[in-house]
Order: structure tokens, then sequence, then C-alpha cells
């Protein structure tokens, strides 16, 4: 059976004693994601951070940013955030990030630890709801488990997996980022403490990439 938005909301209300551990301790994996995205940040930057949590990415994000907007669907790892991870350029708000429609457009968009569990059935209205809130020049990135590892812990260790765990194949990301004209402009698949762990996708319009062919071959 499906799960339905309030047992998922339910969960990551209860999985929040969890999370609070990352702000207790060094997180190898927070590290390595805060290096990734670093690269993708301007200071002019306005950010959308989806699935946010507890604010931990949002927070760092705008030291750099001008703006973050960070969302999630749990109102109490917002409110977790809103008191550990508060910074003056964070706006932090309650919303399912897959309805969510704020009428404007952010030069970065992040999903962090968020699109593995979003049900396949809703991901094509998430690539929909990331559209409209993209313009031409928007990038959007992407760090999730490797669909192979995320294969096997399906497989042998479920115990270990949240209330929904999907695995996204690379073939499965560019399909999806194909039908809204987004294409994935670097990539990298890397392991904390496993080999083939976790994937780092950046993505971009493909007119965004025929531009900066143009203006450097002529």
């Amino acid at each position: 059976m499906e799960n339905n938005i309030s047992e998922i909301k339910e969960f990551y209300n209860g999985f929040l004693k969890h999370l609070k551990m990352d702000h207790e301790r060094p997180n190898a994996r927070q590290e390595k994601i805060k290096t990734s995205v670093k690269q993708f940040l301007s200071p002019q930057f306005r950010v959308l951070d989806l699935g946010c949590g507890t604010g931990i990415s949002s927070k760092f994000i705008a030291d750099h940013v001008k703006e973050v907007v960070a969302v999630d669907l749990s109102d109490k790892l917002i409110e977790y955030a809103k008191e550990n991870s508060s910074h003056p350029k964070v706006q932090y708000m309650v919303h399912d990030i897959v309805t969510l429609d704020l009428k404007e457009e952010f030069d970065l968009i992040c999903l962090i630890d968020v699109f593995e569990h979003i049900p396949k059935n809703r991901i094509q209205d998430l690539i929909i709801t990331l559209n409209k809130h993209a313009g031409q020049n928007t990038g959007i990135y992407i760090n999730l488990p490797d669909a192979r590892f995320s294969s096997f812990l399906q497989s042998e260790k479920p115990s270990l997996l949240q209330i929904v765990d999907e695995a996204y194949f690379i073939e499965e990301i560019a399909a999806l980022f194909k039908s809204i004209d987004y294409e994935i402009a670097k990539m990298e698949i890397y392991g904390i403490d496993l080999p083939v762990q976790y994937n780092d996708y950046f993505l971009v319009n493909k007119h965004r990439l025929s531009q900066t062919y143009g203006s450097v071959i002529k």
C-alpha cells in the first residue's frame, strides 16, 4: 500500500531524534555535500533548498548566497531548523515540496538527501514543480544514494531504510529531467564508508549548455 502524505509527515516528525545527531557530531556525508554544493554557489544567488530537514544544508548555503528559501514537509523538522539552523538569509517554511508553487524562480534548486524519499508515483509531479521554479539559467543540484546501494538495502537490509526509500538509476534521472529540457552537466559517484554509495548531480537547461558552447566556440 502506498504511503500517504500524512504517514510520511508523521514518520519524519518522529525521525527528528535521529537527525539531531548530525548537529551533535561530525557527519562525513554532510561535509562532502557542503564541498560539492559550494562550487555551484554565487553571492548574488537566490537558492531553493527542498527537503531541507533540520536546516544543515540551508544554513551552510546561506553563508555563500543572497537568500535561501528552505522547505520541508515536517513541521517538527522546520521547528528544529528555525531554532538550531537559524540564519538571517534563510526563510524556513512547511510545505509538501511536490505541490509547492511559490510563483518565483531561483538561481539554484537543491535536493539534498530527499529525491530518494519521493515515491515514484509522485516523482513526475516533483519534476514539474522544479520546472515552475526554474529559469533558463537555473541549476539543479541533487545528492542521493547510488541506486545500486539503495537496491542492495531494499533487498538485504530493509530495516535500515526510511518510510520511502526509492532507487533512482542514472538513466532514470536523465529521463525525468529530459522531460523539462534539463541535462546532466556534472556527476560524481562516490562512497563515504562503502564504495559506490552516493551520487552527486548538477543539471542545467540544455539551452544553457548550447549558449555556453556558442560563447566559447566561434
